[in-house]
């Protein structure tokens, strides 16, 4: 952690007092005492690094009593007001002394402003107000949009512009969860089962990560890396031991923080920290790759050889695994496994293909994925022209789908597809029933067509028969069925042209479930 001013300005206090072990050891000679780096800290709990240079004056004393030297240093560092010592470990070389010195603060009252600030700024909101609630000091700093944009900065890579007046309410909104549409399992984590028709907040004290909605249920991935689940439950797609629905949030118990989540139509796929899959939920056709047709209701670890980069569900589900190769497995009556049959797997079983995979998303029964160069192929289920292939014909081989662009991102819905280009511009193609597709009308198309927008987009995610889109100002768009307000425009009627949520603030990311729709806000 590089260092901060305001922790080495006290810490620089602790230093003042190994000069009086100079005058205990009766050293003249001058020497250079400095801090080395702060190496951790979290909350009010620090670890930093003090360096002697040279240790020649020092180190002949010390060597004979270590521990009486690491006494010392303890008593003297304690005597400084608000310091509580917690360990002291001291490494001599040939070249110099550090001391690693791990120390917590007891009290923010009486420090000064500058310490206060960094001491805030480690906390969380609730403990942040309840200190400016307590100190006129530290009320000082709480109304500071200095402060509130330090903190987001300390918190997140994300670039996120000084507003004045309005940093405080940035930090509140940063990485929240919002949702819209169809509730009536509680899929939308609202402590209820009303439909809502405008993006409303979800409350929860964790900022989120990563969103992923299945057809009826929500899996969300926290700061800690921990994951929740709500919504339906009859197949133990929550995870959490038991089929009964949940409408709030519910942590999942799980032994290992989660780096990705994907929520089929049913059933639910997870990767952990050590990039190994983990399967929950409904398995009729072996789309848990467990090796069986059992349905589970808590995380089930896949026997799997090779660690996985990517995931996508759907009532299949396709990984990529560390070498850019493709596996499959689950339901494949159209050949969407992409295997040259329609076997059903219950196993990830390899996808033979020559190019490296980049992304992959599962449609309701079509396969669409990037390959290396940036290219599209499909397989799976055409009726409604899905594949993008000029027809309406089934494959269960990847083929290329002919395309004058590179392309960036994918997503996948019901029976259609939402493709950005290099350009970030966006195209569609397949079932058209309800204007999913963008275009103006309700024509199915079996090619990519381009979507006629004034805006560049970033990302996109396709529900059941309805589409949401991010654009280059982090602003949202929807279009397709609204029939439970999934588009999120205050009311159920279906758009077939890109229509603006009316919304204040910028989003992040977005997941569309069947009939229902979460964001992640950016501020």
């Amino acid at each position: 952690m590089e260092k901060d001013q305001i922790i080495l300005d006290q810490v620089n206090l602790l230093i003042s007092y190994i000069d009086q072990l100079r005058l205990r050891y009766k050293i003249t000679q001058i020497h250079n005492v400095y801090i080395l780096e702060i190496l951790h800290y979290t909350k009010d709990q620090y670890k930093i690094q003090i360096k002697i240079n040279p240790s020649i004056y020092l180190s002949s004393y010390i060597t004979s009593n270590l521990n009486e030297f690491n006494s010392i240093l303890t008593n003297l560092f304690n005597s400084l007001n608000n310091i509580n010592i917690i360990n002291i470990e001291t490494i001599i070389s040939n070249d110099d002394i550090i001391i690693n010195v791990v120390f917590k603060i007891i009290s923010i009252f009486n420090m000064p402003d500058e310490m206060i600030f960094h001491t805030l700024i480690n906390l969380s909101y609730n403990e942040i107000k309840l200190f400016c609630l307590a100190s006129t000091e530290a009320n000082k700093v709480c109304q500071s949009d200095i402060f509130w944009h330090e903190k987001l900065k300390h918190e997140s890579n994300e670039m996120i512009p000084f507003i004045k007046g309005k940093m405080e309410q940035i930090y509140i909104n940063y990485n929240t969860l919002w949702g819209f549409g169809d509730n009536e399992f509680g899929q939308l984590g609202l402590g209820n089962n009303i439909h809502k028709y405008i993006p409303t907040k979800i409350k929860f004290n964790y900022n989120i990560k990563l969103v992923s909605c299945g057809y009826d249920h929500t899996v969300i991935i926290d700061e800690n890396d921990d994951i929740w689940s709500f919504g339906y439950n009859g197949y133990g797609q929550l995870g959490l031991g038991d089929n009964i629905n949940r409408d709030k949030l519910t942590k999942i118990p799980f032994n290992y923080k989660v780096k990705s989540v994907s929520c089929g139509g049913t059933h639910t796929i997870i990767i952990d920290e050590h990039d190994e899959l983990w399967s929950f939920g409904y398995n009729y056709h072996g789309q848990l790759g467990l090796g069986d047709n059992n349905n589970r209701n808590i995380p089930t670890k896949i026997p799997f050889n090779y660690k996985v980069k990517s995931v996508s569900c759907s009532d299949h589900t396709i990984i990529i695994d560390e070498n850019d190769e493709l596996w499959s497995f689950g339901y494949n009556q159209f050949g969407q496994l992409g295997l040259d049959d329609n076997n059903n797997k219950n196993i990830p079983t390899i996808i033979p293909f020559d190019y490296k995979v980049k992304s992959v998303s599962c449609g309701g029964y079509h396969t669409i994925i990037i390959d290396e160069h940036d290219e599209l192929w499909s397989f799976g289920f055409n009726l409604s022209g899905q594949l993008g292939l000029g027809n309406n014909i089934n494959r269960d081989i990847p083929i290329k789908i002919p395309f004058n662009y590179n392309v960036k991102s994918v997503s996948c819905g019901g029976f259609y597809t939402i493709i950005i280009d290099e350009n970030d511009e966006l195209w569609s193609f397949g079932d058209n029933e309800y204007g999913q597709l963008g275009l103006g009308d309700n024509i199915d198309r079996d090619i990519p067509t381009k979507i006629p927008f004034n805006y560049k987009i970033k990302s996109v995610s396709c529900g059941a028969n309805h589409t949401i889109i991010i654009d280059g100002n982090d602003k949202l768009w929807s279009f397709g069925s609204n029939e439970e307000g999934q588009l999120g425009l205050g009311n159920t009627d279906n758009k077939n042209i890109p229509t603006k949520i009316q919304f204040n603030y910028k989003v992040k990311s977005v997941s569309c479930g069947a009939k229902h729709t979460m964001i992640i806000l950016l501020y």
